[in-house]
């Protein structure tokens, strides 16, 4: 796996294309290989044009989530565009302002007809219901997936031929749950008897990163995420 490295300009939350060009963005193996192949024939199949092709298409759709959808009129098909911003059998489009934490190319089908290229993202962000009761999550932004099919034609760029968008939940079908700490919660953890304090101060960002691998190492990923957060974190 190789990972291009994330840009770090100073972001606003309030901007989803600064925070797609800031995202970890990787190439799954064996991804690598058939790039470094396919690339003597074709320089399209290369590990940096896929990997800027992913994220302009990434980007694109966060200004369309916003109001701006020009830029996903350019790279994509017309119902490709249509079904990304309403998912398929959900209620629900993505509200504005998504964060997108994270792109993967997942796979390049050089010998495909089209050739094709897999791309999977993730971003924390709200659903807009049509029933103005229903609450998506009341504790806090749930985290969602985009799965994307890039394709080529002819001589052009590649461009989006289908997607698709459902909860983090949803796509590894696996249900997890959140909740604030309560003050009981929080005592248990600290071995304090004091209430916690509300937080204060400037904002401040914060990376948490975490990895697994199999005890012979054949599997294994990485996952990050960043947010905000008042005052200092309670040190774990």
């Amino acid at each position: 796996m190789i990972a291009a490295a994330p840009r770090e300009p100073v972001i606003s939350e309030a901007d989803p294309v600064s925070l797609v060009q800031a995202a970890r963005l990787e190439v799954r193996a064996p991804g690598t290989k058939t790039m470094r192949q396919a690339q003597v024939l074709d320089d399209r199949f290369g590990a940096d044009y896929v990997c800027r092709a992913a994220r302009q298409v990434v980007a694109a759709w966060a200004m369309a989530v916003d109001g701006d959808d020009t830029a996903l009129a350019a790279v994509a098909e017309s119902r490709a565009a249509y079904w990304l911003m309403h998912p398929d059998r959900e209620r629900w489009p993505v509200s504005p302002g998504p964060r997108v934490t994270q792109i993967q190319v997942w796979g390049l089908e050089p010998d495909g007809e089209p050739p094709r290229s897999r791309v999977h993202f993730e971003f924390v962000g709200r659903r807009q219901f049509a029933d103005p009761t229903q609450v998506g999550n009341p504790d806090g932004d749930p985290t969602f997936a985009g799965l994307l099919n890039l394709t080529l034609r002819d001589s052009g760029p590649w461009r989006l031929e289908s997607g698709h968008l459902e909860t983090l939940d949803q796509c590894l079908h696996y249900v997890f749950t959140s909740s604030r700490e309560t003050t009981e919660q929080y005592q248990r953890r600290t071995g304090s008897s004091a209430t916690p304090a509300a937080a204060a101060g400037p904002a401040r960002r914060y990376q948490a990163v975490a990895g697994f691998a199999e005890h012979d190492e054949r599997l294994g990923s990485p996952s990050g995420s960043r947010g905000t957060a008042r005052g200092a974190a309670d040190p774990l």
